[in-house]
């Protein structure tokens, strides 16, 4: 029982990581797509821990993120998902839920970071945190493309600094350069794999 969950849980928090969130989250997807339903997924980013490290010490950081990760657990519904997937941030799967329904719990999650200050050995510290979502499985049939459409969605929240939400938007140029990506990286390997590179210092 010890093993199953250290490989399935996260060692500061205790929640999902990001390989048994993943899972999940495929899942459900696929439950989803059985059964016509939506859900969604969002990523929740901790605005500035890095400054929090600096001005509080790394131990005070942990504490922020326990506490984050608590608060937006607490707010969740008993059908809903938690993970963390890296250092500053948390995965959420939405079980069920319509689509404009993603901003009004995407609020609620925010408020609840930022109620109020955070207890640490340091003293309280205040948090914010900026989400981005995706609406599934129109915007992402995959498990993979739906964290990467929503870490996309979290770039966009984050560009108008702390506290921010955005949904992932389709983007025809976006797709386009991505699908390119993507064919340059199987060229690639296939070059790698037929030898016809080769390194030069």
């Amino acid at each position: 029982r010890r093993l199953s969950y250290l490989a399935t849980r996260d060692e500061l928090t205790g929640h999902l990581n990001r390989n048994a969130l993943r899972d999940g989250l495929a899942q459900i997807i696929d439950s989803a797509k059985d059964e016509s339903r939506n859900c969604a997924f969002l990523v929740a980013s901790i605005d500035r821990l890095a400054m929090i490290n600096d001005s509080f010490g790394f131990d005070a950081g942990d504490e922020v993120i326990m506490g984050v990760g608590e608060r937006l657990a607490r707010t969740l519904r008993s059908s809903d998902i938690i993970g963390r997937t890296a250092g500053n941030k948390f995965g959420v799967i939405l079980k069920q839920c319509k689509e404009h329904e993603i901003a009004v719990v995407v609020a609620r999650l925010r408020a609840a970071v930022r109620a109020n200050g955070i207890e640490t050995r340091s003293g309280a510290v205040s948090a914010t945190c900026s989400v981005g979502a995706v609406y599934l499985p129109q915007a992402a049939s995959t498990s993979q493309e739906a964290m990467l459409r929503a870490e996309q969605a979290l770039d966009r929240a984050r560009a108008n600094g702390r506290d921010g939400f955005a949904v992932y938007q389709p983007s025809a140029s976006r797709e386009t350069a991505r699908l390119r990506m993507m064919q340059i990286s199987d060229e690639v390997m296939e070059a790698l794999k037929e030898k016809r590179l080769k390194l030069a210092y």
